[in-house]
């Protein structure tokens, strides 16, 4: 795949990688960010977030920055594009989401701001809780994607916020003087879950799918989930909060299960959710991982928004990855939206294609090696 040169003459590539020429690793308010910063000579102690390819991180890897790391994609995007660009990954310093970080000692938070509002306003408030008390944060967004929600986010977490002027159509968002008085873990408990789920409640973090609810696609996916008698590992493949999980466990008390979601936050609520139900929950992207085991069974509800990108790519990518780590006889479940038609990508990877149950929204399909 072909890098991408930056104006600065820094090389990004995608991870995963993409067959789409017409997205690249850094869009025009990541730009914006950089070059507000070189113009005004910020220096000091960087903390950066949600730099889904490392644009920022590498052009500001030489201040040894914090890295809030919400996605291990974006940790590996951000490490194959330091080496890439010959710099040495020790000069990044990673810390996850949560629990909230406290007392890093930074003077600039810089960040594109998420899709997710909710979001957002956990990562103001991890950025107003470890800035300096004259820190300033610096928030990236494209023009189109602004709301003013966005504003009331960051007036509840920064006493002073302005907007710049817009640049290829996109503008900067400037918070200073952060208020360090509001303490939240932002956690949201739903106690209205679905029969056999198994749970009372379940936990959930800021960006995690489908919060302060239970989302309908899932739902329809428990009312039609068995597991077989000969299915014995189990695999909750992007996982979120861990629902599906709990109610394979409900179905198979003596099944080896396990969890895996590229989203830290969505691991963090999984891991609380699944306290005592005896279970492996992986951070990570990718299927081969050695620690993950051939499943029997992979049931999923697979995401198919990146931020504010719709793209299929990442999940085609996971089928073919199933289609290759199940076990001789395995079957892949899974819950989608019908229009994304993804029946037809799977005859690609496997040989037979059934759909178990569908409504006017949503379609469950059933797939075997």
């Amino acid at each position: 795949m072909k890098p991408n040169i930056s104006p600065s003459g820094l090389q990004f590539n995608r991870y995963p990688p993409t067959t789409n020429r017409s997205l690249r690793a850094w869009s025009a308010a990541d730009e914006y960010l950089h070059h507000y910063i070189e113009e005004n000579s910020i220096s000091g102690r960087f903390i950066i977030a949600n730099d889904r390819f490392g644009f920022l991180s590498v052009h500001l890897a030489s201040s040894k920055p914090i890295i809030i790391a919400d996605r291990m994609s974006q940790k590996k995007a951000i490490l194959k594009n330091m080496e890439m660009n010959k710099l040495e990954s020790n000069l990044l310093q990673w810390q996850t989401p949560l629990p909230v970080p406290k007392n890093l000692n930074t003077s600039t938070a810089v960040m594109l701001i998420p899709k997710s509002v909710d979001y957002f306003r956990f990562l103001l408030s991890v950025a107003s809780r470890n800035l300096s008390e004259n820190g300033v944060a610096l928030c990236g967004f494209m023009t189109r994607h602004f709301t003013p929600s966005i504003l009331e986010a960051a007036s509840e977490f920064f006493e002073e916020h302005e907007q710049t002027l817009a640049k290829k159509k996109s503008r900067l968002l400037i918070l200073k003087k952060p208020r360090t008085d509001l303490q939240s873990d932002f956690k949201t408990t739903i106690t209205d879950l679905p029969a056999g789920s198994g749970l009372e409640k379940l936990i959930q973090y800021p960006g995690v799918f489908s919060s302060n609810r239970i989302d309908p696609a899932t739902q329809l996916l428990l009312s039609h989930l068995k597991v077989h008698d000969s299915e014995h590992t189990l695999l909750d493949l992007g996982c979120g909060s861990g629902i599906i999980a709990a109610a394979l466990r409900q179905l198979k008390p003596d099944a080896n299960i396990h969890l895996m979601d590229d989203f830290y936050p969505a691991v963090y609520s999984a891991e609380k959710n699944m306290e005592g139900l005896d279970a492996a929950i992986h951070w990570d992207d990718d299927l081969s991982a050695p620690d993950i085991p051939e499943p029997d069974l992979i049931v999923t509800n697979p995401p198919f928004h990146f931020g504010h990108e719709n793209n299929i790519e990442v999940t085609l990518g996971l089928f073919q990855q199933a289609s290759k780590k199940l076990a001789s006889g395995g079957r892949l479940l899974l819950v989608a939206n019908r229009h994304l038609n993804y029946q037809t990508h799977l005859t690609k990877f496997f040989d037979q294609v059934n759909t178990v149950a569908e409504n006017e929204r949503f379609r469950v399909t059933e797939v075997k090696r």
